[in-house]
């Protein structure tokens, strides 16, 4: 991917790449290193860990397979490095069309994991990259909604011959919500999902050795560890364990609010509380410190008044871990649609080990709004957030893989731009923008503020008997020359003609079905639907 920075005559390629140091670091003998990291032949340096080759059994495991996360608790489970690989598997939600419903008319022909993301992704690469770099790679996709883009982009990413190697026995398999014999109805929530998905996970031998199952939603952009978190939920013995992150009173009735009853455990759980039971759930700093000090983490990551009587608020990130046999008792007692409005708090009341684990780094639920999503691209053009899809080298972002061309910008002047592979630029202005792959924008063009998805192809790939005349009713693929474009999101194979205004010029906040092309207001962004062609010198 490539970035640019300062206004120039040309696109800067690279110029604020980030990123660890590409040398391996030293490692003592208390790491929490695989085996197999260990093994390869590492630069000789101080404190170099002993031949594992000449290691007894006893030693090895003291010394390589130690856990490093916090004391275990009495009668805690061994941690996932003491046990057979796959005794943890991953469930991530496919997305309902309730969700779906967030992004439209972005998801109008997709479901929201689908959706692109930052010029080269899908949504759904942000969860599967995490798992991957985590070592956990069974790995399960219940789709629910309009998911067959999701279905065809998975096999070309994830696929094992040409896509993503996962390694081993590692797998992504896609499981469809469906009727059956013991189905009588297709799924409705979460919990439904994956009581159908459990039917399955039982019949399948491969599955034997799983005692814990993660369930993640699709929808989210971080970077996680989840090996540091199955540590934490073994050795907290924990029933169930929610990632959590502090969250502004602004923000908290949009998401699940956690109140501890002491150190890490969950007294009580509402998902998306009115204002009178937000009033119940906030906690003291004392109890917040105390949680984050047996996260094992110094300081606490926001900042605070002195005085200890302050409130604060702790959120669900909507990420879980379930000990298998205690996912498999809910689900068959409880009368429950969604996770987090029905299963957990009826896990609360049962008196179950609920533990919430923090999550230290950067967070951001970017499909629960259109202006969620928009503020998050033009945060990443900025260099704004403290999230950087280059710099994870040794744990990378991974995205189906294409055999495009650089992107060529002849007498381009960018000032803050994520650009995509494969894209033409002409003599134009960009500003705080993002585009997708093989987006094409002619000259004297001068585009702020937006989010471009690109093309899924170029237009002289397709012979021209299969397509409408071009025309100036028909524009070719891309912003044609002379183009105005401020705070707006463009979606895939969009047609923008020449001397074309998208403005919202009579200022509108929401408008839904009353512009022409089906275009949409949502907070203030105008959004253009998938394939849309609009005429030249229109204005907007």
């Amino acid at each position: 991917m490539l970035t640019g920075r300062l206004p120039t005559t040309g696109l800067q390629i690279g110029t604020k790449l980030c990123g660890r140091p590409t040398t391996r670091p030293a490692c003592s003998k208390s790491s929490s290193s695989s085996a197999e990291s260990i093994i390869e032949p590492w630069p000789v340096q101080e404190n170099e860990p002993p031949n594992v080759a000449r290691m007894s059994i006893d030693d090895f495991y003291e010394q390589v397979y130690r856990p490093t996360s916090p004391t275990p608790k009495e009668g805690s489970r061994p941690t996932i490095k003491q046990l057979p690989r796959g005794s943890a598997c991953a469930v991530v939600l496919g997305g309902a069309m309730a969700d779906s419903r967030r992004l439209y008319p972005l998801t109008q022909n997709r479901t929201l994991p689908a959706v692109p993301f930052a010029s080269n992704y899908r949504l759904i690469d942000i969860v599967l990259s995490n798992l991957v770099n985590s070592n956990v790679r069974q790995i399960f996709v219940l789709t629910q909604y309009n998911s067959k883009s999701l279905n065809s982009y998975l096999q070309k990413a994830y696929d094992l011959g040409v896509g993503v190697h996962l390694g081993g026995e590692g797998y992504v398999e896609v499981v469809a919500a469906a009727q059956g014999p013991s189905e009588k109805r297709f799924a409705e929530g979460s919990v439904d999902v994956v009581r159908q998905w459990m039917n399955l996970f039982d019949s399948n031998s491969k599955n034997k050795w799983v005692e814990d199952i993660i369930v993640l939603p699709s929808d989210q952009v971080y970077q996680a560890d989840f090996t540091q978190m199955l540590d934490f939920h073994r050795n907290s013995n924990a029933d169930i364990t929610i990632v959590c992150k502090s969250v502004e009173e602004r923000d908290a009735q949009l998401q699940g609010i956690v109140k501890l009853g002491g150190g890490a455990r969950i007294q009580s759980f509402v998902e998306k509380p009115d204002a009178e039971e937000l009033s119940h759930m906030t906690m003291s700093m004392g109890e917040i410190i105390d949680f984050y000090k047996e996260s094992n983490i110094d300081e606490v990551p926001f900042e605070v008044d002195a005085d200890p009587n302050a409130r604060v608020l702790l959120g669900s990130c909507g990420m879980y871990i379930f000990r298998k046999d205690v996912l498999q008792q809910l689900i068959e007692s409880a009368d429950a649609k969604d996770i987090g409005k029905d299963l957990i708090p009826t896990a609360v009341n049962k008196g179950l080990q609920l533990y919430a684990y923090n999550h230290p780094g950067f967070w951001a639920d970017i499909g629960g709004s259109v202006q969620s999503f928009y503020d998050f691209h033009i945060g990443l053009a900025r260099d704004e957030l403290p999230f950087r899809l280059q710099q994870p080298l040794d744990t990378p972002f991974f995205h189906s893989p294409t055999c495009l061309s650089p992107t060529g910008a002849s007498s381009a002047r960018t000032c803050n731009v994520v650009v995509g592979s494969g894209c033409e630029l002409g003599a134009c202005t960009i500003r705080d923008s993002v585009l997708g792959q093989r987006t094409i924008i002619g000259d004297g063009c001068n585009i702020e503020g937006a989010v471009i998805m690109g093309c899924s192809f170029y237009e002289r790939e397709r012979p021209m008997s299969r397509l409408q005349p071009i025309s100036p009713s028909y524009p070719p693929m891309g912003i044609g020359a002379g183009t105005i474009i401020r705070r707006a999101i463009l979606d895939k194979n969009v047609r923008v003609g020449k001397n074309v205004q998208l403005v919202n010029k009579d200022g509108l906040r929401d408008s839904v079905g009353e512009l022409p092309f089906d275009i949409c207001i949502k907070d203030g962004i105008m959004v253009v639907p998938k394939n849309v062609a609009i005429p030249d010198g229109t204005v907007l």
